[in-house]
């Protein structure tokens, strides 16, 4: 394992803005709907009142559904995203555009909820299913980044980018409020130290603009955090750095 690495990785995971249904607090997965009118002023006054929450990147990624490709735009008009299919939402089959409340008489529906929203939904997917797509979507992802960067790091000995660290993107927190994994703080004494501040390593900040259930997906599978403990508004997400 390299303890001086040539290559950081910053990827902000960003969730779209909001839509009818989501004001709703109606099931959206594979239906694609737009970013509401309401949703995108929310986004315009968030990029203004607070330019720090969405980063200059080198590299945008987003979902292919409108919602995502409309947000992007609006949060950095002047690039093209790289769509990423697996990171469409979850697709929720027949719970799709109800809310809980009107299904709360509804067999399969509880059943659902009883296996803590884990078990296969009825013509949709489960929640081992949606995260393996999600994970292959990172790993796309970063297989892309790591491909364009001019400084063509060596391979590493294990498997791919190491997680370094993931911190909220948020409005109303300070820095040290959001940071929810440390490696560099929190490694035990044997593990490998990593030179984040090497001045000769290549940094490379990228985004993407996806769904709510998509950044719980990855977030919780990276640092073992409960799926729901890991969710974000619309307009919010998280930082995640890595090192290859």
């Amino acid at each position: 394992m390299k303890s001086d690495p040539n290559l950081i990785i910053e990827l902000c995971l960003i969730r779209h803005g909001m839509t009818e249904y989501n004001q709703a607090r109606r099931y959206l997965g594979r239906t694609d709907l737009p970013v509401s009118e309401q949703g995108m002023e929310e986004l315009r006054a968030k990029k203004q009142e607070y330019p720090d929450m969405y980063p200059r990147v080198g590299k945008l990624f987003a979902s292919p559904m409108l919602r995502c490709r409309q947000t992007a735009d609006i949060l950095y008009p002047e690039q093209t995203p790289v769509l990423i299919g697996e990171w469409k939402e979850m697709d929720f089959g027949i719970f799709e555009g109800r809310s809980a409340d009107e299904m709360e008489d509804d067999a399969e529906y509880r059943k659902w909820v009883d296996s803590n929203c884990e078990g296969p939904i009825p013509e949709g997917e489960s929640r081992t299913e949606f995260n393996t797509r999600n994970m292959a979507g990172l790993k796309a992802c970063l297989a892309i980044i790591c491909g364009d960067s001019k400084n063509d790091p060596e391979p590493r000995e294990d498997e791919g980018p190491i997680l370094l660290s993931v911190s909220s993107i948020k409005s109303d927190i300070h820095d040290t409020d959001g940071v929810l994994y440390d490696r560099t703080k929190n490694r035990l004494p044997d593990e490998n130290t990593y030179n984040i501040d090497d001045k000769s390593a290549c940094t490379i900040t990228a985004a993407a603009v996806v769904h709510a259930g998509t950044i719980m997906s990855i977030v919780s599978t990276l640092i073992g955090e409960e799926y729901y403990d890991c969710y974000v508004k619309n307009g919010e997400g998280y930082r995640l750095v890595f090192i290859v």
